[in-house]
């Protein structure tokens, strides 16, 4: 499985920006939670948040290769997102909130090894956080 081939973050990128799908699926897997979270938290909005993570996924695949440092992804994919819901308010087509906009643009990366105990408990916040917001009627 590649999964267990690759081992790092990096060899997921390199892989990827080689243009191996699968590779860039694992990426996209490991971020897709954040990146639609930071869209919802900008947009109030389930559909348009996962729209947004699909351009922003999207358009990562796209420029993969001009991302100067691995060790920045995440914050090179929440930039990304922050442009997309920049856009997506500055067109105005959508009722969005614009509470979360500067998280983003605060959000830095203190470290490129995030423990795993706090992993595990943001990864279950991430699953409750969903899972709630799956039970809001629209």
């Amino acid at each position: 499985m590649l999964e267990n081939m690759l081992t790092t973050e990096q060899d997921f990128i390199r892989s990827a920006s080689t243009g191996n799908k699968d590779a860039f699926g694992l990426i996209v897997k490991r971020y897709q939670t954040l990146i639609c979270t930071i869209a919802y938290n900008a947009t109030g909005n389930i559909g348009l948040s996962e729209d947004i993570a699909q351009d922003v996924f999207l358009v990562a695949w796209e420029k993969l290769q001009e991302l100067r440092d691995p060790n920045k992804l995440c914050a090179w994919l929440c930039g990304i997102a922050r442009n997309i819901v920049k856009e997506e308010i500055r067109q105005g087509q959508h009722d969005i909130t614009r509470q979360a906009l500067s998280f983003c643009s605060d959000y830095e990366i203190t470290s490129t090894s995030i423990p795993p105990d706090d992993q595990a408990i943001s990864e279950e916040e991430q699953k409750i956080l969903w899972q709630s917001i799956e039970k809001i009627p629209d």
